[in-house]
């Protein structure tokens, strides 16, 4: 008595290889896929269904609905961005000739990117509409600048072969005035009408996950990532995931792994067991307000009073749509309209309307989404933060982070 008992070595092997065994039999039935695809707003949904049309099996995971993001809160148009003529100016102004070709170039993808949805969109999802831009003596931008701009803006979507209608060219008050009567007379010099094209951000999201399943792809809403790690032995990501209706949770491993979570992207990265504290994005909050009625027979793209733009786009179904801001903003789980804005959105819009006023009571909704910015060292002017996506791969495990995209 008080001895220590000689240990059973035959015994611990024997349970060893018991525990080696069931750690074989449980990895051979969890499933294996060759991507899964983190996020599924337009990024998540584009990147499935991509790898999908090229045979690879993938799993696609949601923490919420599809959409309930950034994707279903944007201006709902598929545009090419025309305010990057300005910036490309501004670079030219200044001799920066590379960022001016970036500015440029960027364009150039998104014309492009816009004639393929338009060509690949199920029939009605996105359509051309006629845009408006008034031109004051206040106007921080003259006549010829944007004449040239909007002439640019058209020959980019026709040498991408897009099916844009050809602007239009108002060069007096009176003319202007003629297709929006309702506009502020006073100040006003000449107006422009371009095409750019609508959507429904929440049904193309959609329409991408559906075409996604018919290849294939299992896609989960609802379905919150909990934690991953990269067995290098194996060359597998083992990922653990939580069905948030059941609070069960469960693992999958997959060949890759790719990050599409929009501003929840380095939220996503610490998820492991080596977590990364250098930030790839960085968050700006965009917010819009739905009106009850369209105010203008034309949507209008016009300037604030910080120097920003502005749309008031007109929708199918005769209410129309105001926006955007543009701030920083660290938590997208915490984002929503405030009164500041409201107020900043509704002051712009009625700097150009002559009749009336849109008020309070004029609104019927209105929506905030965290826009998921590349973080570009050295670049001061976070206004100037460019929307082209970026692939970054982390170095430590080869984590795929699709970072800074757009509808387009």
């Amino acid at each position: 008595e008080g001895k220590l008992k000689p240990l059973n070595w035959q015994l611990l092997e024997v349970e060893k290889k018991k525990r080696q065994l069931e750690q074989r039999i449980w990895e051979l039935v969890i499933p294996v896929y060759d991507v899964l695809v983190m996020g599924g707003g337009i990024v998540g949904a584009g990147v499935a269904r991509e790898a999908a049309l090229r045979g690879l099996s993938v799993f696609l995971a949601e923490r919420a609905e599809f959409a309930s993001g950034t994707s279903s809160k944007s201006t709902k148009l598929i545009h090419a961005g025309l305010r990057y003529l300005r910036f490309a100016y501004d670079d030219l102004k200044q001799g920066d000739f590379k960022s001016a070709f970036q500015d440029l170039r960027f364009m150039l993808q998104d014309s492009r990117e816009r004639r393929i949805i338009q060509k690949i969109a199920p029939p009605g999802l996105v359509s051309n509409i006629p845009i408006l831009i008034p031109l004051y003596r206040h106007s921080r931008h003259g006549v010829p600048m944007v004449f040239i701009g909007v002439l640019i803006y058209y020959l980019l979507s026709v040498i991408t072969g897009g099916s844009l209608p050809r602007p239009k060219f108002l060069f007096s008050k009176k003319a202007v005035l003629k297709v929006a009567p309702d506009l502020q007379p006073a100040g006003l010099r000449a107006g422009f009408i371009y095409w750019d094209s609508l959507t429904d951000d929440k049904e193309l999201v959609l329409a991408n996950i559906r075409s996604a399943q018919n290849l294939g792809v299992e896609a989960r809403e609802y379905c919150e990532i909990v934690h991953y790690v990269l067995d290098p032995i194996n060359n597998y990501y083992y990922v653990t995931l939580k069905d948030k209706r059941t609070q069960k949770e469960f693992q999958v491993k997959s060949s890759s792994l790719v990050n599409a979570t929009g501003p929840w992207i380095d939220k996503v990265r610490r998820l492991t067991d080596s977590p990364r504290e250098n930030r790839l994005i960085l968050p700006r909050a965009g917010m819009h307000l739905d009106l009850r009625r369209q105010f203008f027979p034309l949507s209008l793209y016009v300037e604030a009073s910080d120097g920003r733009e502005v749309f008031l786009i007109n929708r199918p179904d005769g209410t129309s749509r105001l926006g955007t801001t543009d701030d920083p903003w660290d938590d997208p789980d915490n984002v929503a309209p405030t009164a500041e804005k409201t107020d900043y959105l509704l002051e712009t819009i009625n700097r150009v309307l002559g009749n009336g006023m849109v008020t309070n009571e004029d609104i019927i909704g209105a929506d905030a989404g965290v826009r998921p910015l590349v973080n570009e060292e050295g670049k001061k002017d976070t206004g100037r933060l460019s929307r082209e996506h970026k692939v970054i791969i982390d170095p430590q495990d080869g984590l795929i982070n699709v970072c800074g995209v757009k509808l387009t």
